[in-house]
């Protein structure tokens, strides 16, 4: 006897199914209003990538962090622990727990720190020779806005990137510091490379 399929959504991989139904309308001839229509679900699944890819980032980019040790200095929110929201797998990095429901001023500097050691490690993966390393500041701050929506879909946070900001530390204002860093540094470089 076969078991039935789960009707959860929480068990169910939209991802795959969607990559499935993209690859069977390949073959399936549409009108312009349809096919208009269908767009919204490859903007849907683009999303979605972006936002998993954001969420990877964070993971990997708190995961480098050490102290001068060289002891991990994330290694407890990374553990993992049982995930009571259950949006998404059963077992999560406990960041995802602790920083879920509504804020607190403890959530709120605990995201902050890990969210700011996360964007300041980030840089491009290939870079060729006098070329800024960093990501551009529009860029850096829609994967935010992804992050922190996808945080709230899968894992219940209520803090946002609004909440980041306005006291010492924030992610706001070291963000606004490091960009105005990187400007002086590259871009006045580069134009003076251009005039050259």
């Amino acid at each position: 006897m076969t078991t039935p399929a789960s009707s959860s959504s929480d068990d169910f991989d939209f991802g795959s199914y969607m990559d499935r139904i993209t690859r069977t309308e390949t073959n399936v001839e549409r009108s312009e209003t349809e096919k208009l229509a269908l767009k919204s679900s490859g903007v849907t699944l683009d999303h979605l990538k972006r936002a998993h890819k954001a969420e990877k980032s964070f993971l990997q980019g708190i995961s480098s962090i050490r102290d001068t040790d060289l002891n991990l200095k994330w290694e407890t929110m990374l553990e993992m622990v049982e995930n009571p929201n259950k949006r998404s797998a059963t077992e999560v990095h406990r960041v995802f727990v602790v920083c879920s429901g509504p804020p607190t001023r403890n959530k709120v500097m605990v995201a902050n720190a890990m969210v700011v050691d996360w964007q300041l490690s980030l840089k491009k993966k290939s870079v060729k020779e006098n070329e800024c390393p960093w990501y551009q500041p529009s860029s850096q701050g829609t994967d935010l806005r992804t992050f922190f929506g996808h945080m709230a879909k899968y894992y219940d946070w209520q803090i946002s990137d609004v909440d980041l900001k306005g006291f010492d530390g924030s992610l706001d204002g070291v963000l606004k510091t490091e960009f105005q860093r990187r400007e002086k540094e590259w871009v006045s470089e580069l134009f003076i490379l251009f005039l050259i």
